[in-house]
């Protein structure tokens, strides 16, 4: 397990899971895979800087919730918006502030804990 890798499973709630477990094809029209850092790429740019990869956490979760959480607002909703925020306050977040960050946006959303899979 890679540096980064160790510290987001320390620092994620207990209830997401054991780390990145690999792709994860049984995506339905039931379920979505969500990003829990975004692609947009302002907020990419920001995660890659920090030595962080989108594509190595994403969860498998309802789709309505993915569009409960998507929704709410442009440019990839409150989630994504919760995210600018962050980094707006946060310009020089280091790759700790940003796992602990994300921990608490999977509390305040609700999202279940599911293993995180690789996009």
């Amino acid at each position: 397990m890679n540096t980064s890798l160790g510290k987001v499973v320390g620092l994620l709630p207990a209830s997401v899971g054991s780390g990145p477990t690999g792709s994860d094809d049984q995506v339905g029209p039931e379920t979505a895979k969500h990003h829990v850092f975004p692609q947009r790429a302002y907020l990419k740019a920001k995660f890659l800087k920090a030595g962080i990869d989108p594509d190595l956490f994403c969860l498998r979760i309802p789709s309505l919730l993915h569009q409960e959480i998507y929704g709410g607002g442009p440019l990839g909703g409150e989630w994504n918006n919760a995210w600018v925020k962050f980094f707006d306050e946060n310009p020089n977040a280091t790759d700790i502030e940003i796992y602990k960050y994300a921990g608490k946006l999977l509390y305040e959303f609700e999202i279940p804990g599911v293993p995180i899979i690789h996009y």
